[in-house]
């Protein structure tokens, strides 16, 4: 994804976060210059969801985490609840409902 679609993706989505609350609960450094950190996030309407990891890199000196859309399976009586999978950026989904 181009860094002007991935800013555009970012504003979409914080139109309507709810986010009230979040906390970092794993860090696993998996490299000098990588890591992925785990962060469980509370919102206002769904409460406390399962914790979603973040792919961070180190590039000139500075952290920076790649942002990925992605799907949470939040269907509690799912056998699958909590799983995460690739997802479709916002702005694609819009241009779909759109037509």
């Amino acid at each position: 994804m181009d860094e002007t679609s991935r800013k555009k993706g970012y504003k979409e989505n914080a139109k309507s976060d709810t986010v009230i609350e979040y906390k970092m609960v794993k860090l696993v450094r998996t490299s000098e210059n990588q890591a992925v950190v785990s962060i469980q996030f509370t919102y206002s309407d769904l409460g406390v969801i399962p914790e979603i990891p973040y792919s961070v890199i180190k590039e000139n000196d500075d952290w920076k985490v790649l942002l990925k859309p992605i799907e949470i399976n939040l269907n509690k009586d799912s056998g699958h609840y909590g799983e995460i999978k690739e997802g479709i950026p916002v702005y694609e989904l819009q241009k779909h409902l759109i037509k």
